[in-house]
């Protein structure tokens, strides 16, 4: 940790996501607990505005009693009868990723105006580009905006809109699946670019942060104004002994590129897998297995709240991710557990894994299966390559560089001049917010633009 700098300590920060994140069921929920606590250890005073219902990721009294005990304060967003009625109609007109109006409704606008207005906060840090639009409710010229981008959302969203009709709807059965949805050039047929207009949304921002080095790189050559900062995904080390005893493990949040992934490995590695051992067993864990049907040499475990007794045991993980934006959290949660990774080559997401020393990078279904299956075969291989993956790990994604990263970001807090640009801005659109909210008299406030920087 960074010996704390006195003009960081007390920095007050508002966070908006729209999810509960805790107890951190997906990647993007890991990464927000890890913001929040490198903020802290920075000396900083967070508060977190959510939204209160977001499906299976609402808030519940467990959630907050988790952030009273961090002295975090929450302020949650409860949607309006109108607000839901602005938002649809904003969704039918365009039911774009980056629709600025649908994310952010007139009620929430207001509220993080207020939320903004009674903080004065040194740090605006929001969470994907498409939440943009309530940087515009308030005056950015008067604090440093950060975005953490976690993924390009267009691109994301264009390779889903690729998947899913493809995919159909759920469950999900590999002995019907469509084998062009399995195969490792998908994405690569038609490989799609992000939209434009995310590119603008970040240059509203002083900084935007990016988990991968590609997409820094293609987020810095599409923008002028914001700095773009890689700060990777990062992953508490494990300091448990490896068994290396158990059956490999396939481990995946609720999403259609892991929904594509379980298709390969059961249709296509786990078959090649049961000629070369009739034994072999790939367990698969994650509330994504509610929609998925269960084939021979698979074994269904559900959500585990806590993966650390998996990991001990496992011999491999297998990460067949054939498109995806981003980098892989779960490839490298493994590699943190000490946990050799096979993953797929793919040209949309970027890889940790060194073939051959921590792991192994396959290109195709027979190569993946050989892989698994000489880790499988082989315990002393696994404990050198989980070896090597911890080390990895613990030297380049560990949380510390996470506080170093934000460190250096805050201390740009008191440089005068860090917003000027901000007062030269071209209007895009105009949200009447009056009347719009019957429910919540702090949401009739008037009228709030989006704009650009020029």
């Amino acid at each position: 940790m960074p010996q704390l700098n006195n003009n960081l300590i007390d920095k007050k920060v508002i966070l908006y996501f729209t999810q509960n994140p805790y107890p951190g069921k997906t990647g993007t929920h890991k990464r927000c607990l890890t913001i929040i606590n490198a903020f802290q250890q920075l000396g900083c005073r967070i508060t977190f505005l959510s939204h209160a219902e977001y499906g299976p990721y609402s808030w519940d009294q467990e959630s907050l009693r988790y952030f009273e005990e961090k002295k975090v304060t929450v302020v949650l967003y409860h949607t309006s009868q109108a607000d839901t009625i602005f938002a649809e109609q904003a969704q039918s007109k365009n039911p774009d990723v980056l629709n600025l109006k649908y994310h952010c409704p007139p009620g929430l606008a207001a509220l993080f105006k207020k939320t903004y207005d009674s903080l004065e906060p040194n740090v605006v840090f929001i969470f994907y580009a498409y939440s943009s639009g309530l940087l515009h409710a308030i005056n950015t010229s008067e604090c440093l905006t950060v975005l953490e981008s976690i993924d390009l959302v267009s691109l994301s969203s264009m390779l889903q809109q690729q998947l899913l009709p493809r995919l159909g709807p759920p469950p999900y059965d590999p002995r019907c699946v469509n084998p062009v949805v399995v195969s490792e050039d998908f994405f690569q047929q038609a490989p799609p670019a992000a939209n434009s207009l995310e590119f603008k949304l970040y240059d509203l921002y002083n900084y935007t942060i990016a988990v991968s080095q590609r997409e820094a790189g293609i987020i810095a050559k599409n923008t002028r104004k914001t700095k773009v900062e890689y700060v990777p995904i990062t992953c508490s080390v494990s300091s448990a002994t490896n068994s290396y005893v158990s059956n490999p493990v396939f481990i995946a949040a609720d999403n259609p590129f892991n929904v594509q992934a379980y298709l390969y490995l059961a249709s296509r590695v786990v078959p090649i897998l049961l000629q070369l051992n009739p034994q072999f067993e790939l367990q698969v864990i994650g509330e994504i297995t509610q929609k998925l049907i269960p084939t021979d040499g698979v074994n269904f475990k559900g959500f585990v709240p806590d993966l650390s007794d998996l990991y001990a045991s496992a011999c491999c993980a297998a990460c067949p991710i054939i498109g995806g934006t981003g980098m892989s959290v779960k490839a490298l949660e493994a590699m943190a557990h000490g946990v050799p990774v096979v993953v797929l080559r793919n040209s949309t997401q970027e890889s940790l894994v060194r073939h051959g020393i921590d792991g192994f990078v396959a290109n195709d279904a027979k190569e993946f299966a050989c892989y698994v299956a000489l880790l499988y075969n082989d315990r002393a291989l696994c404990a050198k390559m989980g070896a090597a993956a911890r080390q990895m790990v613990m030297q380049n994604f560990s949380d510390a560089v996470v506080v170093q990263k934000l460190a250096n970001i805050l201390s740009r807090c008191n440089e005068s001049g860090m917003n000027k640009s901000t007062s030269r801005i071209r209007v895009l659109y105009d949200i009447s917010v009056l009347g719009l909210s019957v429910d919540h008299n702090a949401a009739r406030t008037g009228i709030f633009r989006v704009v650009e920087h020029v």
